[in-house]
């Protein structure tokens, strides 16, 4: 009886697949959707790409050589006023095009209100820059609000305001203050934004941007880890993969941390801030359970593939928005996974000359295409406007990709668009996914890069 009901499901799940295949003009099979399977399609999927030192110096040229990311060893003691100002203005614009949660159009008088929260009036000719830990994983936005504007009514995916998300130990500069002081203009080493104030807890300089320097230190692997709950702050911290923080190797395995015995924890130095901001490092507790180790880990493409396939069917997220990411961001923290820092928007990844960067010219005819990515791996990256994707391998000669992708479009019989919200992280064949306007995503790509020292 017992193998007759097994069968029978297994029969129904079979059926089930067969059925949500015959809805998209491609058949995924069930080992499609894990990582071994493309590992086991890869050459040399366990091959060294780069060593550790060889990662730093990459990491040393991206920051110091891309105009979209910023050492902050290198922001000096006083920055321009006007500059800076500049800089609030044009991340703050607004288009016409705004509504808010409940399909409103942005009024003027609700613009004026918003542009008043920058106090740019207050800002002076020469700032000096104050340093900080982030404490939290926590909103960047293009302006000092919560509230959520999009490009059309009843979207409630892609809120406009959102940038990015900065990590717990990020080390940031802060240059300027809302109006009403619950946050913060501040430049990470991947972007500026505005951050909430109470995500920040204030340091000398030196502090701040050695935090996440400091060895032995515990490095996230899994998609997502989290603290052990701490009741006295009442509160369970999400820590993203690749984020770095200081190891407390030597914690006296007697000595409680909130309460418990690290008996089967990681022992973490955390930011956190008192009632002034000002910083507080604490003690936090990791469970060893929880994929992490000591360093980051070995730059390989089964590495990148793994890595990739631990975010299979998070939800997507705009700017990191809903407790996700989105494409760039899913790129960005699975190379961070293995040491390495991107570029954290889709645009500036694409034009970066720091890695083996092969343009596709759009004079380039579809068959061209195809033998540029057959020339590329598992791993290497995919650009086209507003989107990157993972290629992960080849089946019968198509390409397969990995990536956080919102909607896409396939055409239908008789040549009918059909929108799809994928609206997470899919594996999918590439050549049946088409654009808004009906043009093929093979056919608009415009860079691919392997994430290896240009030379």
């Amino acid at each position: 009886m017992i193998r007759s009901i097994l069968l029978l499901m297994i029969l129904m799940g079979s059926a089930v697949c067969q059925n949500a295949d015959a809805a998209l003009p491609w058949t995924t099979e069930p080992g499609q959707l894990t990582a071994d399977y493309w590992v086991d399609r890869t050459p040399d999927a366990e091959a060294l790409l780069l060593d550790r030192q060889s990662i730093a110096v990459m990491n040393t040229r991206v920051l110091t050589e891309d105009p979209s990311m910023q050492s902050l060893d290198r922001i000096p003691e006083a920055l321009p006023g006007d500059q800076l100002r500049t800089r609030i203005q044009q991340l703050g614009h607004l288009p016409d095009e705004r509504f808010d949660v409940e399909g409103r159009q942005l009024s003027q008088r609700a613009r004026r209100k918003l542009q008043r929260t920058l106090a740019l009036d207050r800002l002076p000719a020469s700032v000096e820059p104050r340093w900080a830990l982030v404490t939290e994983r926590s909103s960047l936005r293009s302006l000092p609000t919560r509230q959520r504007l999009t490009n059309r009514p009843g979207d409630h995916d892609l809120d406009r305001l959102q940038e990015s998300t900065l990590f717990p130990g990020d080390a940031v500069a802060v240059v300027h203050t809302s109006r009403d002081r619950n946050w913060h203009f501040v430049i990470s080493e991947r972007y500026a934004a505005w951050i909430a104030a109470s995500s920040l807890a204030f340091a000398e300089r030196e502090i701040v941007v050695n935090f996440q320097r400091q060895e032995p230190a515990v490095v996230i692997h899994a998609a997502e880890a989290r603290t052990v709950f701490d009741p006295a702050s009442q509160r369970s911290d999400v820590i993203d993969m690749g984020v770095r923080l200081p190891w407390q190797k030597d914690w006296p395995l007697d000595a409680a941390v909130s309460g418990q015995l690290p008996l089967a924890h990681y022992v973490v130095t955390w930011p956190s801030r008192d009632r002034q901001g000002q910083l507080m490092l604490k003690p936090r507790l990791i469970p060893v359970t929880e994929p992490a180790g000591h360093e980051p880990l070995p730059y390989r493409r089964s590495t990148l593939l793994r890595q990739g396939f631990r975010f299979l069917g998070e939800r997507y997220g705009w700017g990191h928005d809903f407790e996700g990411r989105d494409c760039s961001g899913f790129v960005s923290e699975v190379f961070r996974s293995v040491g390495i820092q991107l570029p954290r928007n889709t645009g500036d990844q694409a034009l970066s000359r720091t890695f083996q960067r092969q343009e596709l010219p759009a004079s380039w005819h579809r068959s061209r295409r195809l033998e540029h990515l057959r020339s590329r791996s598992a791993g290497d990256l995919l650009y086209l406007p507003g989107h990157v994707m993972m290629l992960i391998g080849f089946v019968d000669g198509e390409p397969w990709v990995l990536h956080d992708a919102h909607t896409i479009r396939v055409a239908e019989t008789g040549g009918t668009l059909r929108s799809l919200p994928l609206n997470g992280v899919v594996v999918t064949p590439l050549t049946p996914l088409l654009a808004e306007t009906g043009e093929a995503l093979i056919d608009r790509l415009t860079a691919s890069q392997r994430i290896l020292p240009a030379p």
